[in-house]
């Protein structure tokens, strides 16, 4: 009961108190510096607004699937901290990992993100990523989460997660913050996937 009043509370929380507060999690997880956002609630006292208005992002997105505040940054792991190897092995994704389609669909992602110019520079747009995913349903024939899925993995290590209209702008953006722990951008995540399948293979 308490929770579900805590997730009530956490929904109806507005901004910017709701990320004012939600930093101080993300500053004790040493994802964020401690001087790069004021505390204190109050919108006036940002040291940072590039910086707070994409926390504020990252709040909205994951908020609604916790219970509290301080499970933020690990809800938001996906973001800050990305790890390959650990997607490859991880028995959530098994099953992905075996259907017919997977490899190629993996292979052809990853070379299309390669070869994108605006991939380049962390500044891939969610109509290009959408074009990109278009292609390589086109060439592989894949649809569906026989697609979706396997991509999911390779940009954030799960085969589930948040919508990639929101999701892939904030890899974007936050790759070009200047963060205690840097935020892999869709390329930089590509070419860590790309690594992992070779060692592993």
């Amino acid at each position: 009961k308490l929770y579900w009043l805590n997730r009530h509370y956490i929904k109806q929380c507005a901004e910017p108190r709701c990320t004012f507060l939600a930093a101080e999690f993300f500053v004790k997880s040493g994802i964020l510096g401690k001087h790069s956002i004021a505390s204190g609630g109050d919108a006036n006292e940002v040291s940072d607004e590039g910086l707070f208005n994409w926390l504020s992002r990252v709040t909205a997105l994951y908020a609604l699937y916790v219970d509290r505040l301080d499970q933020l940054p690990e809800r938001a792991s996906a973001i800050f901290n990305y790890d390959a190897k650990a997607a490859l092995a991880s028995p959530d994704n098994s099953q992905v990992l075996t259907w017919p389609q997977t490899d190629a669909v993996f292979a052809k992602f990853i070379r299309k993100v390669l070869e994108d110019e605006s991939a380049k520079n962390g500044q891939l747009k969610p109509e290009q990523f959408k074009k990109i995913i278009n292609d390589v349903k086109t060439e592989t024939g894949a649809k569906g989460k026989e697609l979706f899925h396997p991509v999911r993995i390779v940009v954030t290590g799960s085969h589930s997660g948040p919508d990639f209209d929101k999701l892939v702008p904030i890899l974007e953006d936050g790759s070009r913050l200047n963060l205690p722990k840097h935020v892999l951008s869709v390329r930089e995540r590509a070419e860590e996937f790309s690594k992992a399948r070779a060692s592993a293979s």
